[in-house]
C-alpha cells in the first residue's frame, strides 16, 4: 500500500539557512543518527568529498541518535532534532537530500523530499530507495565514494537537473502515494479479497 502523504506544508528555507547560519550548498541527512543507517559513512564522504572538489558544501545532520562528527569539524552542522515545520524548512533548504541507508523498508525521507522539490542520493544497495529513486526519477544513486562525488558534481553544478528531479519526484509522491491513492489502493485490494 506505501503510506499516505499531505502536500508540503509551506517551509521558509532562508528563514532555516538564516538560523542555523547556512551558506552555499547543502547535503541534509534528516533521520536517526546512527550507524545502521550508514551514516559514519556519509560523513566521511562528505568531509572527502569537501577536501578534493567543494570547500563550500556543508553536510547537515538533521535529528536524534549517538552518531555526529568530532566537535568543531568544518563542513558538517548537526542541528539535532527538528520538529515538524523546521524540517519541512530543511528539505526546502536543502540543495540535496542524502538517504545513506542500506536497511530501508520505503523511506519517508525521500518521499518528504520530494514532496519539497528536492532532488534525493540514495545508496545503490538499498534495493527500496533506489527502486523509489529510478521510479520517480528523482534523484541519483551511488555504490562507493567515487559514484558519490560523480553524482554530488551532477547535482550541484546544474541547477536546471536539480529542479527537473525534484519535480519528477514531487509528481511520484503525489500520483502514487497522495492520500486518494493510497486509499484506491487500499479499497481495490478489500475488494478482492471480498470477492
Amino acid at each position: 500500500m506505501g503510506l499516505g502523504f499531505d502536500p508540503a506544508p509551506p517551509a521558509d528555507a532562508d528563514a532555516f539557512r538564516r538560523r542555523h547560519g547556512l551558506e552555499g550548498p547543502l547535503l541534509v541527512y534528516l533521520g536517526r543518527k546512527e550507524t545502521g543507517k550508514n551514516v559514519p559513512l556519509l560523513i566521511q564522504y562528505a568531509l572527502r568529498y569537501r577536501a578534493v572538489r567543494r570547500a563550500d558544501l556543508t553536510l547537515v545532520l538533521a535529528g536524534d541518535g549517538p552518531v555526529t562528527a568530532p566537535p568543531g569539524t568544518v563542513g558538517v552542522r548537526d542541528v539535532g532534532y527538528l520538529d515538524a515545520a523546521a524540517k519541512a524548512a530543511a528539505y526546502a533548504a536543502a540543495t540535496v537530500v542524502c538517504q545513506p541507508s542500506v536497511n530501508e523498508s520505503f523511506s519517508i525521507v525521500l518521499m518528504e523530499s520530494w514532496l519539497a522539490g528536492t532532488p534525493v542520493l540514495v545508496h545503490a544497495r538499498c534495493p527500496v530507495t533506489t527502486h523509489h529513486v529510478f521510479q520517480a526519477g528523482g534523484g541519483l544513486a551511488f555504490d562507493d565514494f567515487y559514484e558519490f562525488a560523480e553524482a554530488l558534481d551532477l547535482l550541484l553544478e546544474d541547477r536546471q537537473r536539480r529542479d527537473r528531479l525534484g519535480s519528477q519526484g514531487r509528481a511520484y509522491v503525489e500520483a502514487e502515494y497522495a492520500w486518494p491513492a493510497v486509499i484506491a489502493r487500499l479499497l481495490e485490494t478489500l475488494e478482492r479479497l471480498v470477492a
